[in-house]
């Protein structure tokens, strides 16, 4: 009865490290950080929300543009 628990044990113990395993994979794939090496940006506008449309920005503006190795403060010139 006990090799019996034993097995059950560790079979639970090596599922759940499984499943941790891949939830920790996923977050990784998720992290911001990582598109940003990629070469893509994150632009927020002046109170530091995140643009989605350019029908929320107006020329003049200054928007911050988020890279991988530090932010550019910018003025916007034109919108197409």
């Amino acid at each position: 009865y006990d090799a019996q628990i034993e097995r059950e044990a560790k079979r639970w113990y090596l599922a759940i490290k499984k499943r941790i395993s891949d939830c920790e994979k996923m977050l990784l794939a998720c992290d911001p950080s990582l598109k940003l090496k990629q070469g893509f940006s994150i632009v927020k506008d002046k109170s530091g929300k995140v643009l989605r449309s350019i029908r929320t920005v107006a020329i003049h503006d200054i928007i911050q543009v988020e890279l991988y190795d530090g932010i550019l403060d910018t003025k916007v010139e034109d919108i197409h």
